[in-house]
């Protein structure tokens, strides 16, 4: 499990919930770590790899509405245009029924990673999300060199 991993199951800790959906899970590395720490929760993920189930997010979730307590996803947004990642987001609000939390990484000298930095808070409030929190991220990107400030948490209500 790397830094950021640890953080995010240390922010479900204090929430109620039963299930949660990893959007662009990867190899699942998340999701049995999730399901490790709340093995009653239903944990499910979906990527473009064939590791989980597929689906493209540039296009839709294969979701129902309101399917999951929690929508999350790692270090997934960076990889689009502003533009793409509100797409994104609006696609996550619908399938969540009660929370989204999302793991972003920005531009770090120490790292040489350079990721836009973008206004989640703007966009999240635009898209009607309420109690929106951003908590700095204990960096635990590969190579980050122990870098303070690599990116952040951020979670809101639907």
């Amino acid at each position: 499990m790397n830094g950021y991993d640890s953080q995010i199951i240390d922010h479900l800790k204090d929430r109620k919930f039963k299930s949660i959906l990893d959007v662009g899970c990867g190899d699942g590395d998340l999701i049995r770590a999730i399901q490790e720490e709340f093995p009653r929760v239903s944990v499910a993920g979906c990527d473009i790899s064939d590791k989980c189930k597929y689906c493209d997010i540039t296009k839709k979730l294969p979701y129902n509405a309101n399917s999951y307590d929690i929508v999350c996803t790692a270090a997934v947004l960076i990889y689009f245009s502003d533009e793409m990642a509100e797409r994104i987001l609006r696609k996550i609000k619908r399938v969540a029924r009660k929370e989204v939390f999302f793991v972003e990484m920005h531009n770090d000298k120490e790292t040489s990673i350079d990721y836009s930095i973008r206004d989640y808070e703007k966009i999240l409030s635009e898209l009607k999300f309420k109690n929106i929190q951003c908590e700095p991220l204990k960096c635990g990107w590969p190579g980050a060199n122990n870098c303070k400030d690599c990116g952040y948490l951020i979670s809101a209500k639907v």
